[in-house]
């Protein structure tokens, strides 16, 4: 119920009434288990089937921490049992997993499974940390400071510096004349763009040696009308556009004149435009060219595709269970030639998972393959692996051989840009002679090396 004095910003004058107060959320730890939503060739379960099948071993007292190092698709936590970097609120650009996250009261607590936009997930709050201290704050709050009011004061006075020293005249007035050359349409940032008759052009200000006019003026208003405040008048928007139209101006005015006062200045903008230009070079020659050149791309992986390889792989169907008894069962019903789904109907019920069920293509070596686990055709012995037990029916040995385009396209197309620069560089080489001045490369390589 308390209300302000009258409070001044770039907006206007303000009063305030307070209706509720709440603190700002702290930062919170927790540990989640994500699926990947991916729909590919490589895909051998279901996504939300298996979130929902771990959900349930967790609800069976399964601990949260193996089941994430076992089945969770995040490789940056699931080798630490799921556990992330302490997270504000907002933090994530998941939108869905953040409101999960904050929805969570007590550690320890944890959500069902839910969607997000990169996959399924289960979240558990494992901390709240306390209020964030004034030194973990101070970079975040110095940039609120240099946007805000007072740095708008500083602004002003290093600008009637920059005027004072180079010169700054003013020219005709522009209020009057924009008020009836725009439209409403400015006011919502859509005024179409009409340029100032020649005879009207007149000069709008001089700062040094350059001079802006009436159609500078109009230019920059179509390119910058779109702004984050709202405008109650045309009056009040062409005063702020061309405050900002006259500031920018007189800054770059001054960037530009650096280059001829700093020559420390001068070389970083000199190494930034060489920067500039070789990323352009590389861009048209290399980076554009090997998107274009798809006949290139598969002519050089025809031609490295020995590099490209399948290990050995096995085409099976792995069940890991959490008792001994419910792989052995697995296993015989393995023998039998009973079908994913009719395992899982035969040994879990609504609301009890035993085992869990990938069928596909494995390579050796596979995360979802037991340790010293033999590829040979039949039903295997159940194998333990810490607290899992697991069995494989392997249907199909699939020797060693070569992958397809499609599935190394993204490793052959930077192979091929690698292929392409080589290539330009080889091309600048013959066509420019290069000079190296040995006195300074021998100089650089001292100071480098004290």
């Amino acid at each position: 119920g308390e209300i302000s004095d009258i409070v001044r910003t770039q907006y206007g004058y303000h009063i305030i009434k307070v209706h509720d107060r709440r603190e700002r959320a702290p930062l919170r730890t927790v540990s989640h288990i994500m699926i990947s939503d991916k729909n590919d060739d490589t895909r051998t379960f279901n996504p939300e089937e298996r979130i929902n099948e771990i959900y349930q071993l967790l609800v069976q007292g399964q601990p949260f921490e193996e089941l994430a190092k076992q089945y969770s698709e995040d490789r940056g936590s699931a080798s630490n049992g799921g556990r992330l970097r302490p997270l504000g609120k907002g933090e994530i650009s998941a939108t869905k997993f953040d409101e999960m996250v904050f929805s969570l009261e007590n550690p320890g607590d944890r959500t069902k499974p839910f969607k997000s936009s990169v996959g399924w997930h289960i979240a558990r709050l494992d901390s709240i940390h306390g209020i964030t201290s004034f030194e973990d704050q101070k970079e975040s709050l110095s940039k609120r400071v240099k946007d805000g009011s007072r740095s708008k004061i500083v602004t002003a006075a290093v600008k009637n510096q920059i005027m004072d020293k180079y010169g700054f005249e003013q020219g005709a007035p522009y209020l009057e004349y924009f008020k009836n050359h725009v439209n409403e349409g400015i006011l919502k940032g859509r005024w179409k763009f009409e340029p100032v008759p020649e005879a009207d052009d007149k000069k709008v200000f001089t700062i040094g040696d350059r001079t802006y006019t009436f159609n500078d003026f109009a230019n920059y208003i179509r390119n910058n009308q779109a702004q984050r405040r709202t405008f109650t008048s045309i009056g009040e928007a062409l005063i702020t556009l061309y405050d900002q139209f006259e500031t920018g101006m007189v800054k770059k005015y001054y960037k530009d004149k650096l280059e001829d006062e700093d020559p420390e200045y001068a070389a970083v903008i000199s190494e930034y435009r060489d920067g500039l230009l070789i990323f352009d070079l590389m861009q048209r020659n290399v980076w554009d060219e090997a998107k274009r050149d798809t006949i290139g791309a598969k002519q050089l992986y025809e031609t490295t595709k020995q590099n490209y390889r399948w290990a050995k792989r096995v085409d099976a169907i792995v069940i890991n269970a959490n008792e001994m008894a419910y792989a052995e069962q697995a296993k015989d019903l393995l023998k039998l030639g009973k079908t994913v789904e009719e395992i899982k109907t035969k040994l879990n019920t609504n609301d009890q998972v035993n085992v869990i069920i990938s069928a596909g293509k494995f390579e050796e070596g596979d995360k979802e393959l037991p340790a010293g686990f033999k590829m040979e055709m039949g039903v295997s012995e159940t194998m333990q692996q810490e607290n899992r037990y697991t069995v494989v029916k392997v249907k199909e040995v699939i020797p060693p051989s070569t992958k397809s385009f499609e599935d190394v396209r993204g490793r052959v197309m930077t192979q091929f840009q690698q292929k392409l620069e080589e290539n330009l560089i080889e091309e600048l080489r013959n066509k420019y002679n290069v000079k190296m001045n040995n006195k300074t490369l021998k100089k650089l390589k001292k100071e480098l090396d004290s």
